[in-house]
């Protein structure tokens, strides 16, 4: 009696029952082929579990690109204002260097002409106690000429 299960395997109550060579080496044909099958299946399922840990993959990289992006948007924006800050700073501290150089010009400025009227005003002095050592010296001349001959005409 020969029963059939399937395309390809066929079950043989007979030499099931009966047992003997036949059984036995349709036992070993099975349990070679099983092995010979084991092999491709377990490779099938490492390919899956390979295309699985790929998918993974690929949606944690599409993930963390996401991240990156919205990070990479959060960086721009920060470093717009602290640009914009920098630039105002910047600004600011030229302004207050300028009006701090201003102010300084304009004390130079103040400050030369007091010198230049200084220097006037000490060489209209200069001139004026040269101008009354001058006279002093001819007052000495003209004293000493009128008594020596005072001098002279006592004599």
């Amino acid at each position: 009696m020969s029963v059939s299960v399937g395309d390809s395997n066929n079950v043989d109550l007979d030499a099931i029952l009966n047992g003997g060579e036949a059984f036995m080496q349709r036992l070993a044909d099975f349990k070679t082929r099983e092995a010979a099958a084991a092999k491709p299946l377990a490779d099938l399922n490492l390919g899956q579990g390979a295309r699985e840990a790929l998918d993974a993959a690929t949606r944690l990289k599409g993930e963390a690109q996401i991240m990156r992006d919205a990070d990479m948007a959060t960086l721009s924006v920060e470093l717009a204002d602290a640009r914009a800050r920098v630039e105002q700073w910047s600004a600011m501290t030229m302004q207050s260097a300028q009006d701090a150089l201003d102010r300084a010009t304009a004390a130079e400025q103040a400050a030369n002409v007091k010198l230049k009227a200084a220097e006037e005003s000490a060489y209209a002095a200069q001139k004026a106690l040269d101008d009354a050592r001058a006279r002093v010296a001819v007052m000495i001349s003209d004293a000493t000429a009128t008594a020596v001959a005072a001098a002279v005409a006592k004599l």
